[in-house]
């Protein structure tokens, strides 16, 4: 029970919340690549009911989520990691008469050069269908360099600069 706010002289007001939350994580580590794969649940469930004020609300939403991982290591200095995800979000509430659905699908790579433990360089690139809509091409470029133990130097190409949709 919720106490009476400032006016009130009494409170009928009843919240009850619940979450549900699962998550399977398998990895494969091979000598010179490592797969995984993530998959996840969750549920969260939101209500309220206070009598004497007359609201009433009831709020789910659903999330199911698997993911896709491939790392390699193509030569000595050089990592490819690729990654594939699926998302579908589910949700109702009182407030809203028709279920809200969102369906996305993303993929990211990216590929990493280490010259050695003070400098290395990342490209990397994401793309999404959010509800059958593409998102922007957007690739990155992160180089980063350290002076010795104390200084680090860190250059990126924003993520901002979106290329043209295929």
């Amino acid at each position: 029970q919720i106490p009476p706010i400032i006016g009130q002289l009494q409170s009928r007001a009843l919240q009850k919340d619940q979450a549900l939350r699962a998550l399977v994580d398998w990895q494969y580590s091979g000598e010179k690549s490592v797969w995984n794969i993530k998959s996840a649940f969750f549920e969260e469930q939101l209500i309220y009911d206070d009598s004497l004020t007359n609201i009433h609300s009831k709020s789910k939403a659903r999330v199911a989520q698997t993911q896709l991982g491939w790392t390699t290591q193509l030569a000595p200095r050089w990592q490819l990691n690729t990654n594939a995800q699926y998302r579908l979000l589910w949700a109702r509430s009182t407030a809203y008469p028709v279920i809200q659905y969102k369906n996305q699908l993303a993929l990211f790579a990216s590929l990493k050069w280490r010259a050695n433990d003070l400098r290395t360089a990342v490209l990397s690139s994401s793309h999404a269908l959010v509800d059958g809509y593409c998102s922007p091409f957007l690739p990155t470029l992160v180089c980063e360099g350290h002076l010795g133990k104390a200084w680090q130097c860190i250059g990126i190409y924003p993520r901002n600069s979106g290329l043209p949709n295929f």
